[in-house]
């Protein structure tokens, strides 16, 4: 930061707004306002860099808008479709899995039937008997224990 009081001085007399040679002799003998200075020249530089900006004139105007509104109304290159597409495919699939599973009357029930070729039991004194019930003959086995007991 240069604090010193010559800087206002340095900055008009770099901008010709003041003609002072006192303010040159400071500046050969001060180093913050010669960095100053310097830093003055390279944003003069800089600024003098930048493009300037294009006026359009009033004869002009008429193709510049035309030119805008080209812009504007041209269709740009989209590839929507393609993905509107695969959206769809990808849909249709979905529903088409999803009724086909509801719809579905499930896994064919186990048409075997149940014989009991053989029982026994371990218990002293209890007896066995197989018999079948209900309508669609269910196997069932029934162990008699001594005590009157049914397992």
């Amino acid at each position: 930061m240069n604090n010193c009081s010559y800087t206002k001085d340095v900055e008009r007399w770099f901008d010709g707004a003041a003609i002072d040679s006192d303010v040159e002799s400071h500046v050969a003998d001060c180093a913050a306002c010669a960095e100053h200075l310097q830093f003055l020249k390279l944003t003069r530089e800089a600024i003098g860099a930048v493009d300037v900006r294009q006026v359009i004139g009033d004869a002009q105007l008429p193709s510049f808008l035309a030119g805008i509104e080209e812009g504007v109304h041209t269709p740009r290159k989209r590839y929507t479709g393609l993905w509107a597409m695969a959206s769809a495919v990808a849909a249709a699939l979905i529903v088409t899995v999803s009724t086909m599973t509801i719809l579905s009357p499930g896994p064919e029930p186990v048409g075997a039937q149940t014989v009991v070729e053989e029982y026994s039991t371990e218990i002293d004194g209890a007896t066995a008997e197989s018999f079948y019930t209900g309508e669609e003959e269910t196997p069932t086995v029934w162990v008699n224990v001594p005590d009157g007991d049914m397992w």
